[in-house]
């Protein structure tokens, strides 16, 4: 029964497997393997929604037809968002998270870009939201959601700025630099 549960359990980690990752995983001979898919897939099906589905020599486990419409339900109740995030999104959220509160202009600068359309996005997912600020355009700060996204408690825990930004030469490295350079490389 170990090895029914053990993979069972990478199966639930890794999506999809092949055949031959699962014998160098649980380090087993190929047979053993395939005997304990079957004591698998029959527990499965006495006992849970699952299914072990086989293409060739890869496996992984689906809801069972028969619970395909209840486990569509979940999407009436959870909030539609983007699975990934653009570049252009999580850049302007790090200058949101940075720099808070930040208005357009600013974000618009430091990006060189037009950030109108990711502020929509960024609104829509619930991380980020705008606010007027006594006589000034409208100021953005981050969510909790955000927080959640990014495991954190507070954004005292974000990384230090300055870990982002690649070091400045220091004048040696460009006397040196200028020095090995020829005639031919102006």
């Amino acid at each position: 029964m170990r090895l029914i549960t053990d993979i069972f359990a990478i199966l639930f980690a890794a999506g999809r497997l092949d055949i031959e990752d699962i014998c160098r995983c649980l380090q087993i001979e190929r047979h053993a393997a395939g005997d304990a898919l079957d004591d698998l897939d029959a527990f499965l099906q006495a006992q849970t929604p699952l299914m072990l589905c086989r293409a060739g020599d890869t496996v992984y486990l689906a809801t069972r037809p028969e619970f395909a419409s209840i486990a569509l339900r979940i999407d009436t109740v959870r909030e539609r968002q983007p699975k990934k995030l653009s570049d252009s999104a999580l850049e302007t959220l790090a200058v949101i998270a940075y720099r808070q509160p930040v208005s357009k202009e600013e974000i618009d600068r430091i990006r060189k870009a037009d950030s109108e359309k990711t502020l929509a996005t960024l609104q829509q997912a619930g991380l980020i939201t705008a606010f007027q600020s006594t006589g000034r355009a409208h100021l953005y700060r981050t969510m909790p959601k955000f927080l959640e996204m990014s495991a954190i408690k507070s954004l005292s825990e974000l990384p230090p700025l300055s870990s982002f930004t690649p070091p400045q030469p220091d004048r040696q490295t460009i006397v040196t630099n200028e020095a090995m350079r020829g005639p031919d490389d102006e």
